[in-house]
């Protein structure tokens, strides 16, 4: 997100549209859908290179066409070609009077190009098999937070979100089963195309059970960069990365000489791309053991997900950055998010009216700044950027541990609806220019917030 129009987005648009047309001709069920959609929404207090804000305006407008065409009752395929508009989001003071970098931007992307294919009994089947470009949402009750799995990032660890979306865009193949009642299954190998190092594979494995109508239960897990385009870039091998541990000293004599020196040695290693990540998560739907009239159908509902991003235990990161921010790489605990929710009993007000809560122990930077600019998984030191009135320091990052969310949805009449959300969750700034970029989250200090709402159109 945040990137202008490029020539390459530009033929590759073009060509899904005459793609989605010649669809539309053939043999077969084509059948259109267009999305459209105005958002509004503010950075009340905020921070840009750790420097401390008040009140940015963000607009954008949203435009989607899809077409599903059905070639047989077995295989069908699902295109998209969707635009946006947007603006920098970071404060005009840090403009470095620029007067570019006020003008409005639009952006094209590919929100699906993928093919189905259904084994066995196409009402029933026993496998499906999804190739191309999908949405992937395993969660369907989290609104902001949560969905840590394909959001997320370790060694360096991150998380993303933004504004209605939770759920994320994957390019690969996926095996989906659920055949036995109650119990489904993906089993999914996608290829890297946002975040360095590119082109690497993951594989990712997500199971949901549903042994009563009042609960359902799931788990993941994906091993990521587990497949390397090229295993240079996967697991670099540079002072950048480097550590050491089992550090001991012991004695040695100078050379030439009856002089004994003490000696520190140690084993010498190296952080990497790869990582496994692991997340759990369960619902609970009062509503299915008795029906209130007065209630909407996802009223009452609970539900909870966590996450390990990153299993495996390295040592601190030395020589320059602080044991407080990195004592992440040796503490699992500070790499395990985990989000509550709760959909709040609106009596038919609101379509749904959500709560989210999120604890997550990082004590250092939410960024992936150094695995974007400088290709090594290293965290963000806590003093990156030089502000103008006071940088951020370690103690800053100790106490932004909670986040929270507030959502609501309200359809005013068939194909339009409102939406609307505050929070102060993982969202960051929208900029297209490599001199301005802050690729660490936007709120970050207990009294940081935003809100946002939009108007939408769907047929």
């Amino acid at each position: 997100m945040g990137n202008a129009i490029k020539t390459s987005g530009t033929a590759a648009a073009l060509a899904l549209a005459l793609a989605c047309a010649a669809g539309s001709r053939a043999e077969g069920t084509a059948t259109p859908s267009l999305y459209a959609a105005f958002e509004a929404g503010q950075f009340v207090k905020y921070k840009y290179r750790q420097e401390d804000f008040r009140y940015a305006w963000r607009n954008r407008a949203y435009l989607d066409y899809s077409t599903h065409y059905a070639h047989s009752e077995r295989f069908t395929v699902d295109m998209g070609l969707g635009a946006y508009l947007w603006y920098n989001s970071f404060p005009k003071e840090r403009n470095e009077d620029v007067h570019n970098l006020d003008i409005k931007r639009v952006s094209l992307f590919i929100s699906q190009g993928r093919g189905d294919y259904r084994f066995g009994d196409p009402e029933k089947p026993v496998a499906q098999l999804t190739l191309g470009m999908f949405t992937y949402k395993y969660n369907s009750d989290a609104r902001n937070l949560g969905e840590y799995l394909y959001r997320s990032g370790a060694y360096p660890n991150f998380l993303l979100g933004d504004f209605d979306f939770a759920m994320t865009r994957l390019t690969g193949a996926r095996i989906s089963s659920g055949f036995i009642r109650g119990w489904s299954n993906d089993l999914m190998l996608t290829t890297e195309t946002d975040i360095w190092p590119h082109f690497d594979w993951t594989l990712g494995w997500v199971t949901r059970w549903k042994p009563a109508e009042f609960i359902e239960l799931g788990a993941g897990i994906a091993f990521t960069n587990i497949i390397s385009a090229d295993k240079d870039h996967t697991d670099p091998r540079s002072l950048k990365n480097m550590y050491i541990e089992n550090l001991h000293s012991d004695s040695a004599l100078l050379p030439g000489t009856d002089i004994k020196i003490e000696v520190v040695t140690g084993d010498t290693g190296y952080y990497t791309f790869r990582s496994t990540k692991l997340m759990g998560r369960a619902a609970l739907n009062p509503q299915a053991l008795f029906r209130a009239p007065w209630l909407g159908p996802d009223d009452l509902k609970l539900y909870a997900e966590v996450a390990v991003l990153g299993w495996k235990d390295y040592p601190r990161p030395t020589p320059t950055d602080t044991v407080q921010v990195n004592s992440f790489y040796s503490d699992r605990m500070q790499r395990m998010p985990i989000m509550f929710g709760f959909n709040l009993p609106v009596f038919g007000a609101l379509d749904l009216l959500a709560l989210e809560v999120e604890w997550y122990g990082l004590q250092g930077p939410d960024s992936y700044q150094r695995r974007k600019e400088e290709d090594v998984p290293v965290p963000q030191p806590v003093d990156l950027w030089i502000a103008k009135n006071g940088s951020y320091t370690d103690s800053d990052y100790r106490k932004d541990n909670w986040k929270w969310s507030v959502y609501a949805r309200k359809e005013l009449v068939p194909g339009c609806s409102i939406v609307a959300q505050a929070a102060r969750d993982h969202v960051r700034h929208d900029f297209d220019s490599p001199v301005q970029l802050d690729r660490e989250e936007a709120l970050t200090k207990t009294g940081q917030w935003w809100w946002a709402a939009k108007i939408e159109f769907h047929q």
